[in-house]
């Protein structure tokens, strides 16, 4: 249905702009305000470096859980905002170095508590 009304007022806007040629007064169009695009941090060749870097560390250094985490209440890694996706990867970066130098994911402050993020569903109380 929503393809039939995209249609439909494409059609009126065509009919109004053919009667406008003609010289015909046009009638008052259904106008809808369009929203514009949020602005973003990243250029599309930056966004693929950083998703191909976090891909690469969740697979060399066994980061997945990490990722996870990070991705807790997204459809995945490619829905991340920009800001998100930056703060994903300084993220795991960080936990590349507590690799590297033998600290713990969880003295480094990288492991968090995702039920938290379903509080706002109820039902989940924390002691």
């Amino acid at each position: 249905m929503p393809h039939e009304k995209r249609k439909t007022e494409i059609d009126e806007l065509a009919r109004v702009l053919a009667d406008t040629v003609k010289g015909v007064r046009p009638a008052r169009v259904k106008l809808r305000l369009i929203e514009p695009p949020k602005p973003t941090l990243f250029d599309s060749i930056t966004r693929e470096s950083c998703l191909r870097r976090i891909r690469f560390l969740a697979r060399t250094y066994g980061l997945h859980w990490l990722l996870e985490q990070e991705t807790f209440d997204t459809p995945g890694i490619d829905c991340l905002t920009d800001e998100r996706l930056a703060s994903t990867l300084r993220k795991m970066e960080t936990a590349r170095q507590c690799v590297y130098d033998q600290v713990s994911f969880d003295d480094a402050g990288l492991v968090s508590d995702t039920s938290l993020q379903l509080s706002h569903l109820g039902g989940l109380d924390h002691a």
